[in-house]
């Protein structure tokens, strides 16, 4: 969104409401902005079909501090100090073991499985490489108004760091709808 490649007309005010939705009770919720490139989309992933509880509670096992649930400076630093992909794997390996155990397993589990495979693959692929925002050319600036200037309130925070991740896991949360749909 911030780059130009992907536009929402200003007139869709259900969907800014659902994305400010998903960024204050899942994003924020798990500190996505300020986990490692690959381990905040998996984390995200988990909270939104899970719960951010659940989603901190297993990725503070995974790391080795205290499970509370909610993720801080020692999950935090805990999470910065081991590779991601390892990270990856034994969040998705622990998220995918949880998911057997429901007894709605039978039933969902095929698409459960998918899913899970798919956020592994693409948050692999986000660990293994930061992509820079492409940076506008001097006093150019977009050529229609950005959406984010018509709804300030899901304008990206600037306390994220570069590489703007919300908008990348947007991207990649919709690659995951869509890639869960082809059969």
């Amino acid at each position: 969104m911030q780059s130009g490649r992907f536009k929402v007309f200003s007139t869709l005010l259900a969907w800014f409401e659902e994305f400010r939705l998903y960024r204050r009770f899942y994003w924020d919720a798990v500190a996505g902005a300020e986990l490692p490139a690959g381990v905040d989309y998996a984390v995200f992933d988990f909270a939104v079909n899970s719960g951010p509880a659940r989603a901190a509670n297993y990725l503070q096992a995974i790391v080795g501090v205290t499970q509370d649930g909610r993720i801080g400076p020692a999950t935090l630093g805990a999470a910065r100090a081991r590779p991601a992909g390892v990270v990856i794997d034994a969040l998705c390996d622990a998220r995918l073991a949880f998911l057997k155990r429901l007894p709605t397993w039978p039933t969902f589990g095929r698409g459960w499985s998918g899913r899970v495979g798919f956020v592994r693959a693409e948050a692999l692929l986000l660990s293994a490489v930061e992509p820079a925002p492409p940076a506008p050319a001097p006093g150019q600036g977009p050529s229609v108004p950005s959406a984010e200037a018509a709804h300030p309130e899901v304008a990206p925070d600037p306390a994220v760091p570069a590489g703007n991740a919300f908008w990348r896991l947007l991207l990649a949360i919709f690659k995951t709808i869509l890639g869960g749909k082809r059969s």
